[in-house]
């Protein structure tokens, strides 16, 4: 049970991370390319930088779907929908 309030968070926000998953993997792929050791455990370098990139598409994804995506969610309604929702009166 505690898991769906994340499932219900994720998929609220699942074309926003669709658009810009791409765009952090790359940028943190090359962040971390320098750090990773040939000659080391690849697995457990594997490992961090799945957890990371996971991490950081659902942090990002969800910021750019509170700044860029929501307020056009809401330029569409109807003003009087907008008041109450604002908590004014129609």
């Amino acid at each position: 049970m505690l898991f769906f309030p994340l499932f219900y968070l994720i998929g609220g926000i699942y074309y926003t991370l669709y658009l810009y998953h791409f765009l952090v993997i790359s940028a943190l792929g090359r962040f971390l390319l320098p750090y990773t050791d040939s000659d080391g455990p690849w697995l457990a370098d594997l490992l961090v930088a799945i957890a990371l990139i996971v991490l950081d598409v659902i942090l990002f994804g969800a910021i750019m779907f509170v700044v860029a995506e929501r307020p056009f969610m809401r330029a569409g309604r109807k003003p009087r929908e907008l008041a109450v929702t604002a908590g004014g009166r129609a």
